[in-house]
């Protein structure tokens, strides 16, 4: 009965044994996996720091190149109205 026992007993030890390790393999696997996610944390954050920044120029362009269209826009009607003027005194020169 005492070697049965001790053999219960070794095979509850042994189970017990793969147990334990596969909570370490589980507890270093996690480890790893928390400092890889800090790295890719931290490369993400830098990352949304260079998209914002694009993202803040191009916004800058795009008012930029409004600003110059609006600009273009009135030059042109500027020189529509000049061209209408120069049109109307050249018609009552000729008169």
């Amino acid at each position: 009965i005492a070697a049965e026992k001790r053999g219960q007993l070794e095979e509850q030890q042994r189970h017990l044994n793969i147990g334990l390790d596969k909570l370490n393999e589980t507890q270093t696997s996690v480890a790893e996996l928390r400092a890889s996610l800090t790295v890719k944390e931290a490369d993400l954050g830098e990352k949304n720091t260079t998209a914002n920044t694009k993202l803040q120029q191009m916004v800058a362009n795009q008012n930029e190149a409004e600003k110059r269209r609006s600009d273009a826009q009135a030059l042109g009607e500027d020189l529509d109205n000049q061209d209408a003027e120069i049109a109307v005194r050249r018609e009552s020169a000729e008169s």
